[in-house]
């Protein structure tokens, strides 16, 4: 018997565009500071067709020649809106353009925190672009135009002392078919952020957890997903602070992910790799080793993508080795004196297989006549990676149609395995090295206890 309760979920949920994840940040009257004239602030944050913040100010009549012509100049506004913004000096406004007498327009850095952000506040509100379905959670119900609507959308993900509740919206999977055919963005998920002992925290204290939530979802993804524009309100709804950053977010399509819903729930992912990137020791190695892993996936060509997986594992076997297990580099190198010697350590360290996969036969191939170890996939993929980044024996690489496909979906899906056995997964996943599949087709990592 079920025994979970059902959760009123929040009604914003029905009103999120199907289409679009852009949203106004701030409409409201401003005070140049280098004019001292009072204007309409208008700051908006998209994602399409440019991520980014951008910004109009509108003054009520023509301004003065000398202000509009010449250098475009950084602007510097004072907020006056009635709530947290009040009084708040938004520098940094770069201006890029004026389109006509009464108008200046531009663009800010994303990712101040702006609002009363010395108040300490118990939870946040944030808006997650192009997440994707992540299975079924606890029970919410909503009331609708044609009655009450019940689905099981509701998950709480953790990453050190803090839990995420994450709702998604009831038509996620019609909205997520429109995305896959425009290559545009949505609000999928609303959520809330507290610390799960219930303490206040000011604005600095959350953002590098927002940023490991990030990145975390974005690794078991295999792409960027955005938790967006957190904001902290009173109790009225108005605004205390926000952060007004437009975080890096992909299209929901291309690319095959190794976590499915059916190996493991999210919370999995985000517990052992949020643990890794807010350790303050490694971290900073952490975040990189992610997002090289991430560009591995899909950014740029393949030759690309080999380069940045490849610098995943140097890096990997360097944290593990060195740092870790605390042997000196010049004992590093003697143990393993070239890169193949090194990626193979690695994976047999992490009991992940190293041989060339069956289902690859190009890369089977090349390990037979060029690399001379016929089934060794380090030797294959080095020497893959050797002959792109120095210029001798390129063409070996060039002259075998679909070598280069499968030397990058072994590499890319060994690196998976790497960093998992580093975080301590243990569950299962989807073999990416495979060049056809079904969704949801898991199996255990090579490590499981059997």
């Amino acid at each position: 018997m079920n025994n979970k309760p059902t959760w009123q979920a929040n009604p914003s949920l029905l009103a999120l565009s199907t289409s679009s994840a852009d949203e106004t940040l701030y409409a409201g009257p401003a005070l140049d500071q280098e004019t001292g004239l009072q204007c309409e602030l208008r700051v908006i944050a998209t994602w399409s067709p440019r991520q980014g913040l951008r910004w109009t100010a509108t003054f009520p009549e023509a301004l003065p020649p000398q202000w509009l012509w010449g250098e475009l100049k950084d602007r510097s506004f004072r907020l006056l809106s009635g709530d947290g913004y009040k009084d708040f000096v938004l520098d940094r406004a770069h201006m890029s353009s004026q389109p006509d007498d009464s108008t200046m327009a531009g663009w800010l850095d994303s990712g101040r925190m702006v609002g009363a952000v010395a108040e300490a506040v118990a939870a946040v509100k944030l808006r997650w672009v192009n997440l994707p379905d992540v299975g079924f959670g606890e029970p919410l119900t909503i009331m609708g135009n044609a009655g009450p609507r019940f689905w099981r959308g509701r998950q709480r993900w953790t990453v050190g002392d803090w839990e995420m509740t994450v709702d998604a919206r009831p038509d996620l999977r019609e909205v997520r078919r429109g995305l896959a055919d425009s290559y545009g963005y949505a609000i999928t998920q609303l959520a809330t952020l507290r610390r799960a002992d219930g303490a206040t925290f000011l604005a600095t204290d959350v953002q590098p957890v927002i940023s490991a939530y990030q990145l975390a979802v974005s690794f078991a993804l295999g792409r960027d997903a955005a938790p967006s524009l957190a904001a902290a309100e009173d109790e009225n709804g108005l605004i205390i602070w926000r952060e007004w950053a437009v975080r890096s977010a992909d299209p929901v399509v291309g690319v095959t992910p190794w976590w499915h819903f059916a190996g493991s729930p999210m919370d999995t992912v985000t517990r052992l790799v949020g643990a890794r990137i807010l350790d303050e020791q490694v971290g900073k190695t952490a975040a990189l080793l992610i997002k090289s892993y991430i560009a591995s996936t899909h950014v740029g060509y393949l030759e690309q993508r080999i380069t940045a997986a490849f610098s995943v594992v140097e890096r990997l076997g360097m944290q593990r080795n060195m740092h870790e297990a605390g042997i000196s580099k010049r004992r590093y190198e003697e143990l393993y004196p070239d890169a193949a010697a090194r990626f193979r350590a690695i994976l047999e360290k992490s009991d992940i297989p190293h041989d060339i996969a069956d289902h690859l036969p190009k890369l089977k191939e090349f390990g037979v006549t060029v690399a001379r170890k016929p089934h060794d996939a380090p030797a294959a993929l080095t020497a893959i990676r050797n002959r792109l980044v120095h210029p001798q024996g390129v063409w070996d690489v060039y002259d075998r149609p679909g070598l280069l496909a499968e030397a990058w979906k072994q590499l890319v899906h060994c690196v998976e395995l790497m960093l998992l056995h580093w975080v301590g997964y243990n569950g299962k996943v989807q073999d990416t090295s495979q060049l056809r599949g079904w969704s949801g087709e898991v199996h255990p990592v090579p490590w499981a206890p059997k």
